[in-house]
C-alpha cells in the first residue's frame, strides 16, 4: 500500500535529483519487493519518461546475461538516471550498477529499504548543502578525533585519508546517491590512527545486530587494535569476530562514519534498535560508526569487517566540535526545514 507521506517523501528525492517530465529514468524493481507500487506512483507524479526492469524475473542465467551482454549498458546509455529499488533483492549489486553507471555516465539512485524510509527524514535541500559543508571542513581539517567521557580518545590524522560523503543529491554524470542519505566517512590512510576506544553498554555491534552490555575498551596503536580489555561476554565475541579472520589486518582501522540526517525517531530507551542497523546508525544524527578489518586504501586487504555503532560520543576536527555528546553543533547542524514536524 501506497502511503501519502512515502509518496511526498520519494517524490521529493526525485526531484532534487532531477527528475521531471524531460527526465528518461530506468527503474530496476523486484516483482514482490513493497517499494514496486511507490516507485511507480512516484514515477507516475514525475511524469517522467520511464522503463521498469526486473533482473530476477527469469532467474541466474537471464540475470548474468544482463549483466555481461550489451542490453543493459546500452539501456543505461540513453537514460539520465537509474533508480536501484532491488536493495538486497538480486544479484545484481552495488558494484555492478556503479560500474554501469560510471561506464555509462547515468545517474544512480538507491532506494534503501522501506524501515530505513520511515526511521529516517527524506532529503532536503539543505541536508545536501549541509553534509557538503561538513565534508568540505574534513577535507580541510588535518586531524578528527572522537571522545567521551568513560575513557575514549582516539585520533585520526587526515592528511592521507579518503573521504566520501553522500546528502540525497547526485547531479553529475556517473554520481551516485541514496534515498535516504545524510553522512560523512573518513577511511584513514596508512600510520593514521592512535588512540583508545570504549565500548559502553548501549552500543551497537554491528557484526552480530546486538546491543553491548558491558564495558570493552579496545587499544589502538598505528591503526591496530592491540588489545581487547574486558572480562564479559560482549568482549569475547568480539575477540571470536576478529579471530575467525585469522589476519592481523583484520584489527586494522577500516572507515568511520557520522551520521548527519536528523530525523531518527526517540529511542525506545538506553538500548536503541538503531544502533545494530548497520544503515540505520551511518545515517542517523550524531551517531559514529567504526569499522575495522578491510582497507584498500591503506593497503590493509581483509576477507570481512567488525562495524561498531557508538552513540553520545563527541567528535571534533582540529579541536572544533561536529558533535557534542551525540548532539550535531555548529554548522553540522541541521536547520529547521530538515527537523520532522
Amino acid at each position: 500500500m501506497v502511503t501519502w507521506d512515502a509518496l511526498d517523501a520519494l517524490s521529493h528525492a526525485f526531484e532534487l535529483n532531477g527528475i521531471g517530465p524531460t527526465s528518461r529514468v530506468i527503474a530496476l524493481v523486484g516483482d514482490d519487493d513493497p517499494l514496486a507500487p511507490l516507485v511507480r506512483a512516484a514515477l507516475a507524479r514525475s511524469h517522467a519518461e520511464a522503463l521498469e526492469i526486473h533482473p530476477v524475473r527469469d532467474g541466474a542465467e537471464e540475470l548474468d546475461r544482463l549483466r555481461r551482454g550489451s542490453l543493459l549498458p546500452s539501456l543505461f546509455a540513453g537514460a539520465d538516471i537509474v533508480v536501484d529499488a532491488l536493495g538486497a533483492t538480486t544479484e545484481l549489486m552495488l558494484d555492478d550498477l556503479t560500474g554501469l553507471t560510471d561506464a555509462t555516465g547515468a545517474r544512480l539512485l538507491r532506494l534503501l529499504p522501506a524501515a530505513a524510509q520511515a526511521h529516517l527524514r527524506p532529503p532536503h535541500a539543505s541536508l545536501a548543502t549541509r553534509v557538503d559543508r561538513v565534508a568540505a571542513r574534513v577535507a580541510s581539517a588535518g586531524t578528527l578525533a572522537v571522545q567521551d567521557d568513560n575513557g575514549t580518545d582516539l585520533v585520526i590524522a587526515l592528511d592521507s585519508m579518503r573521504l566520501a560523503a553522500d546528502g540525497g543529491r547526485a547531479n553529475g554524470a556517473g554520481e551516485a546517491t541514496a534515498f535516504p542519505s545524510g553522512w560523512i566517512t573518513v577511511t584513514p590512510g596508512a600510520g593514521t590512527v592512535d588512540g583508545d576506544l570504549v565500548i559502553m553498554p548501549g552500543d551497537g555491534n554491528l557484526a552480530r545486530g546486538t546491543h553491548i552490555n558491558s564495558p570493552i575498551r579496545l587499544t589502538v596503536r598505528d591503526d591496530r587494535i592491540i588489545a581487547i580489555d574486558g572480562d564479559n561476554a560482549d568482549a569475547d565475541v568480539l575477540r571470536a569476530l576478529f579471530e575467525a579472520m585469522d589476519m592481523v589486518d583484520a584489527y586494522g582501522i577500516a572507515s568511520l562514519s557520522l551520521g548527519l540526517n536528523p530525523g531518527r525517531l526517540a529511542a525506545g530507551g538506553p538500548f536503541d534498535a538503531v544502533l545494530v542497523d548497520a544503515g540505520l546508525a551511518r545515517l542517523s544524527a550524531g551517531v559514529v560508526t567504526i569499522a575495522f578489518g578491510d582497507n584498500d586504501h591503506a593497503d590493509r586487504p581483509c576477507p570481512d569487517r567488525v562495524g561498531l555503532a557508538l552513540s553520545r560520543r563527541t567528535v571534533t576536527l582540529d579541536d572544533t566540535a561536529l558533535c557534542d555528546t551525540g548532539e550535531l553543533t555548529g554548522d553540522a547542524t541541521p536547520d529547521v526545514y530538515e527537523l520532522p514536524g
